[in-house]
């Protein structure tokens, strides 16, 4: 394919025209391949970056628990939202989806956010045992972001699924029972807020 179209080109244009187009080309492609190449491997990065962190979430939200029903004899409380890793360096940013790549950028933002929403319990209120429990909850709710944007980078790049089994421990079940838990909490305090707010003006 490459001679028949060196051989047209040659005829119609010229030799040193013809290799300046066939140089183009090749060189096109290869920007192409290694673009596709290090975008694979920022993907790669990110998206095992990104389960780390969920298992590191995972691994204290259970820490933290055992220790709550041990009264500190076994296990250890959570006194922070984890902090992400710096992200890997690469020039290939700005090749992901816009979508995934504002979600990555803004993760370490969030866990920031999320902790700062944990820090007003104790403060500002001066309760400590809301305090853990707003570190217990955001530190799931961050693991379960995490989870997320790895799993949205995995099926971006077509890299495949990962199970995050360890033993007969699965971290994609645990975040998603804890996440319901988070959930089912929030709504009960929505709606006794609501409940006291519709009593105080009747």
């Amino acid at each position: 394919m490459l001679e028949y179209l060196k051989l047209f080109l040659t005829v119609f244009l010229g030799s040193g025209a013809a290799i300046a187009i066939i140089k183009l080309i090749f060189d096109n492609r290869k920007e192409r391949r290694e673009r596709s190449e290090a975008t694979k491997y920022l993907a790669i990065q990110l998206a095992f970056q990104f389960e780390g962190f969920a298992i590191e979430c995972a691994q204290g939200v259970s820490d933290h628990q055992t220790a709550v029903e041990n009264d500190g004899h076994a296990g250890a409380l959570l006194w922070k939202v984890p902090s992400p890793a710096q992200l890997p360096t690469s020039e290939a940013y700005r090749f992901m989806e816009s979508a995934i790549l504002s979600h990555v950028l803004a993760f370490s933002q969030q866990c920031r956010m999320a902790q700062l929403a944990a820090d007003f319990w104790v403060d500002t209120v001066g309760d400590r045992d809301c305090y853990q429990a707003a570190v217990e909850e955001n530190t799931v709710s961050m693991g379960s972001e995490a989870l997320d944007i790895a799993r949205a980078i995995r099926n971006a790049s077509q890299l495949g699924g990962r199970a995050l089994t360890f033993a007969k421990w699965n971290i994609d079940d645990f975040l998603a029972v804890e996440m319901r838990k988070v959930k089912e909490r929030i709504e009960r305090q929505e709606r006794m807020k609501r409940e006291h707010d519709a009593s105080g003006s009747s």
